[in-house]
């Protein structure tokens, strides 16, 4: 059961952190992206702003995310993708629908 609770609490991290990220910015204004040594925390905030997305980013998308949790926990049907029984090298790469 504690196993279930923090994986719950770390798929909430970023979105804790974004939302943290926009409390900041909208106290700060642009005064949040700046590096200098006389900025807000030295620029540690700054860093940490320009990184937020990245935790989604680095867990894949977030679409690939929700793909995932519908498939596998929800047991949901995967979506239909008309190349399925393709060899990867037959797929269609970079066109526009």
């Amino acid at each position: 059961m504690g196993r279930q609770r923090a994986e719950g609490v770390d798929h909430q991290r970023p979105l804790i952190a974004r939302a943290a990220a926009r409390v900041h910015t909208s106290l700060l204004g642009p005064d949040a992206l700046l590096t200098a040594d006389d900025s807000p925390m030295s620029g540690l905030l700054a860093e940490i702003l320009v990184s937020v997305p990245a935790s989604s980013i680095a867990g894949g998308t977030d679409e690939i995310q929700r793909n995932i949790i519908s498939e596998r926990v929800l047991k949901m049907p995967r979506e239909r993708t008309g190349d399925a029984d393709k060899p990867f090298k037959d797929v269609r790469r970079n066109t526009v629908a």
